[in-house]
């Protein structure tokens, strides 16, 4: 039988694909003569004479192309297709055929054959359909491995969803992953992030390569070796790697680039997941600090007796160190270390403490230590204590570990607070540190007002005590005066109020404030305003941020329908630097000791606090020259009426710009003497002011 076989065009004998074809014909001259031309072109080429020799090679090879003769020796063309079908589905058998009819090419079609070519042979038309069936099964892999992917995709973003425990997320997603690439094991490592969560690492694997590849930012592919087969791939987020995952394999052929680029891909969206988890919980906690602080302000408000506020701020305290027991001790004389309240005792432990001396705490050990630095010290080996504090300690309460925290009201330390359970070791995050601090911060200055009531023994005056502290007349570079006149009896109770304090940078922190209404509950929410944002500019000492914070803070108590303007800035006393925010207040005004009568208007850079959530805070840059002034005041002021005329800030200003030369405390008396002046009678509003003055040598 004549091979026909037609010579191949010119520049038609190189092919770049790479397959397994085989040729089953019983004329062996037609065979080789086909199997030369393919091979040449690059393919790898088999051959059998008759349908047994092809089924015995087809259980030996995967082949991604077979043409069947249809008359063989030993069976049928359809036959052996049948066969080879039902050995590897996905081969694609092309019938070869002299004799063809429709019949036979239907029923050939039917049987499963991807297509037919007649003899004699043309061999442009031949390598046609091959080309066409290795396109076919390229497309019908990446299908299928696009299909994987889709569904290895969606089950990790399952997976994210259906988890409410973002700590068992990770061991979740890698069970999937290793699945997915169809691995035996892995292990993930997820660093620590910027509110100090330690690293995560999950796996039965070492998760060596997990570690190196999220250092170096590049996957991996470990072959098959000393080490078990590997794949290795970063987790990366916004370009930036958060961890790394691997997995190994008992397969002894290892993994392949397509399993890496799998691999990659389900990276992207497993870290994906991880961070959406992680942000999740950090607004979590956030929203749990916030209402913590808030009501933990709230509750110190209303308590207006010593005994009452020491046992709020115990049991808040001992809540969010997650500890059962909290004792606190305070200073008196701002010497003698005396106990004051113990949280989670019994009533005879609770006697022991108020009878005993504590004097012993306070001249050696982490005691000692908190209450020198201002900062919170964690008690984790009690063997390091000094033997008196030791046997207090160990001896007397039964402790084993515990967080130290000083009770710091401006630059004094007033005492300390000691939480811990009893006979147990303390395990507690950074976050909750740093929250348990800010609380101390609103405890000492609660304290510090409830000493006040204890001494005075007046409600009106504790409360106005509370937001409106005592200014002294210099500060480094800076003299100060403030001033609160009230229009009403319940006034000294109103919503204005004024603050000061040092912040950890080193600046001066200065802040005059109205909240919306009057009377107690005015006072109450000015209470609340100034013990928050002294904790939030503790930690944010950008004024903008600070403002951010207690926007968001105040808007969480979904029942307070109050909003307050405020105008806070941070003085850096030695360069004369002013770095302020206003929310819906009044400007400020900045008088040039050069000449009185020049002056700047220090405007609002956002809305007034608690007015909405998307509000945003910016913050503004001025300097003070020496012997400049910075004047800080409520509508009072300006807002004071004869009929429908107002004092205004012309006038305001004209006061200021004639009283300047004499100093803050002239200048604050002056406008309140003008302000009475214009009235001609006792105002209407609430007058608060607070003056800063630069001194003469301020930058030399």
């Amino acid at each position: 039988m004549t091979t026909g076989l037609q010579s191949l065009p010119s520049g038609e004998h190189e092919a770049s694909e790479s397959a397994n074809i085989l040729i089953v014909d019983d004329e062996e001259y037609a065979r080789t003569t086909l199997m030369d031309v393919l091979e040449e072109m690059g393919y790898r080429v088999q051959g059998a004479g008759t349908g047994a020799e092809a089924l015995a090679l087809a259980r030996a090879t995967l082949f991604d192309i077979a043409l069947l003769d249809l008359r063989l020796p030993d069976m049928k063309g359809t036959d052996l297709l049948t066969q080879m079908k039902s050995i590897c589905p996905e081969t694609a058998c092309i019938m070869v055929t002299a004799y063809a009819s429709l019949d036979t090419s239907l029923y050939a079609l039917n049987q499963g054959a991807s297509g037919y070519v007649q003899k004699p042979f043309e061999m442009p038309e031949i390598i046609r359909v091959i080309r066409e069936q290795i396109e076919k099964q390229r497309l019908s892999r990446e299908n299928r491995r696009m299909m994987q992917a889709l569904q290895a995709l969606q089950s990790i973003s399952d997976i994210a969803l259906s988890t409410p425990e973002p700590r068992a997320l990770p061991a979740r997603l890698l069970e999937r992953f290793v699945q997915a690439t169809g691995g035996h094991c892995g292990a993930l490592y997820l660093s620590g992030d910027e509110d100090h969560v330690p690293p995560i690492r999950v796996g039965e694997s070492d998760g060596v390569h997990a570690l190196q590849v999220m250092r170096s930012g590049a996957p991996s592919l470990i072959p098959p070796g000393t080490r078990a087969p590997c794949l290795a791939v970063p987790l990366r987020v916004r370009g930036e790697a958060i961890g790394g995952i691997e997995v190994v394999t008992t397969n002894e052929q290892g993994f392949t680039h397509t399993d890496l680029e799998l691999a990659e891909l389900l990276a992207d969206r497993t870290a994906l997941a991880l961070e959406n988890a992680r942000l999740h919980e950090r607004e979590r906690l956030a929203a749990r600090e916030s209402q913590t602080l808030h009501h933990v302000a709230e509750a110190l408000v209303s308590a207006l007796h010593l005994d009452h506020r020491l046992h709020i701020i115990a049991r808040t305290l001992a809540e969010v160190a997650g500890c059962e027991r909290c004792l606190v001790f305070l200073l008196q004389r701002g010497k003698s270390l005396m106990p004051a309240r113990a949280y989670g005792v019994t009533a005879d432990e609770a006697e022991t403490f108020s009878e005993m001396s504590a004097e012993v705490l306070a001249t050696g050990g982490s005691v000692a230590r908190a209450l020198e630095t201002g900062k919170p010290v964690l008690l984790s080996d009690l063997s390091n204590e000094p033997e008196a504090c030791r046997s207090f300690l160990r001896g007397i309460w039964k402790m084993r570990s515990g967080l130290v925290l000083p009770l710091i009201v401006g630059s004094s330390v007033t005492g300390a607070a000691l939480v811990d359970t009893p006979g147990r070791d303390l395990t507690i995050s950074p976050r909750d540190i740093r929250l348990c601090e800010a609380v101390s911060n609103q405890a000492a200055v609660a304290i510090e007002n409830a000493r006040t009531f204890e001494r005075e023994r007046n409600i009106a005056e504790v409360l106005q005590k509370s937001f409106l502290p005592t200014v002294p007349e210099r500060i480094g570079q800076l003299r100060l005066a403030a001033r609160y006149h009230a229009a009403l009896s319940e006034a000294s109770v109103g919503g204005d109020f004024y603050d000061w304090m040092h912040l950890p940078d080193g600046r001066i922190g200065i802040l005059m404030a109205d909240v919306s209404g009057k009377g107690v509950r005015a006072a109450l929410h000015a209470a609340m305003g100034r013990y928050m944002l002294r904790a939030y500019a503790f930690e944010h000492p950008n004024p903008a941020d600070a403002l951010r914070y207690l926007n968001l803070a105040l808007l969480s108590y979904s029942s307070l329908d109050v909003f307050i303007t405020m105008f806070f800035a941070a003085v850096d006393g030695a360069s004369g630097e002013i770095e302020y925010a206003s929310a819906g207040h009044p400007p400020a005004l900045l008088i040039r000791g050069s000449d009185p009568n020049r002056m700047v208007r220090l405007g609002s850079t956002g809305a007034p606090i608690g007015a909405f959530r998307e509000a945003t805070f910016t913050g503004e840059r001025v300097r003070m020259a020496p012997s400049d002034m910075l004047v800080l005041y409520t509508d009072g002021v300006t807002e004071a009426r004869v009929g429908c005329e107002l004092f205004g800030i012309e006038r305001l200003e004209d006061v200021v710009a004639e009283s300047a030369r004499e100093g803050p405390e002239a200048t604050a008396d002056a406008i309140h003497a003008a302000v009475q002046a214009f009235t001609g009678k006792a105002a209407r509003d609430d007058i608060a002011l607070i003056i800063a003055q630069a001194a003469p040598s301020l930058g030399s």
